[in-house]
């Protein structure tokens, strides 16, 4: 494993190289050659063969350049981060707000995620436990591309537990490896809408409060209906009406 470390980062002080002679956002050009490296990491380790990083993710106040699930990567061109967090302030005030901005909007506490500002030569680690922590900058070495991987990893599993999310993750059509489980999931939601007992009914009522006390009421929650009816077939009369608590409640049960 330390020579897997060893190689990667062996491969970013070769791209931070290239990028000082690029001429124009050079920031962009040191995440094109290093966003492989995470990727090829993330599926050599198996650590969650359904995640998708998100690249410029819109927030409140931003575009955040990379999203791993709890992880916001920010790039910056080489020599941007100083050995001084002093002289970094801007910098961890716009990944401080990313963490606050993906915190809201996915609901998560702000201590569960993990902002990092890297331009190559350093990490600079940012995150939220009661105060606002920022480590001074760790230079670029296989220690710290083992502590970031390893932090990356940890982070990349558990995606937030809202409707967009397990939509995107099991969104899949008739020619999908996870056919059976969306007949499944559509099945148990008409079950549950059209012919319940009374037993499962007090238990999804229960659900629903402590759902409610967690996340919020799901009914004033946007989702993403057009990518769902078509993913799981709902004809037109079937989406009439459509209960979306319940199709969510469904979702989570059959694949949890």
């Amino acid at each position: 494993m330390t020579t897997l470390f060893a190689e990667i980062t062996k491969k970013i002080k070769d791209a931070v190289l290239i990028t000082a002679v690029t001429p124009s956002h050079p920031e962009a050009k040191l995440r094109e050659l290093i966003a492989p490296l995470w990727d090829n990491y993330i599926r050599e380790k198996q650590i969650n063969l359904n995640f998708q990083p998100r690249d410029e993710r819109q927030l409140a106040n931003g575009r955040a350049d990379t999203v791993f699930n709890r992880l916001i990567l920010e790039y910056k061109k080489p020599g941007v981060i100083k050995p001084d967090n002093v002289k970094n302030r801007q910098l961890i005030a716009q990944v401080q707000g990313y963490i606050e901005d993906l915190a809201k909007e996915e609901r998560w506490k702000k201590e569960r995620l993990l902002g990092v500002a890297f331009d190559g030569n350093y990490f600079l680690f940012i995150r939220k436990v009661g105060r606002w922590i920022e480590e001074e900058p760790i230079p670029v070495s296989v220690e710290s591309v083992e502590r970031f991987l390893l932090t990356l990893e940890k982070l990349t599993t558990k995606a937030a537990l809202v409707p967009d999310n397990l939509i995107r993750d099991f969104a899949v059509g008739a020619g999908s490896l996870n056919y059976i489980a969306s007949n499944a999931i559509k099945s148990f939601y008409f079950a549950l809408t059209e012919n319940v007992d009374s037993k499962t009914k007090v238990f999804f009522e229960q659900w629903s409060l402590q759902f409610a006390e967690v996340h919020g009421s799901i009914e004033n929650k946007k989702f993403d209906a057009e990518t769902l009816f078509k993913s799981y077939g709902f004809k037109k009369d079937e989406q009439k009406e459509f209960d979306l608590l319940a199709f969510f409640f469904a979702l989570v049960i059959v694949t949890k």
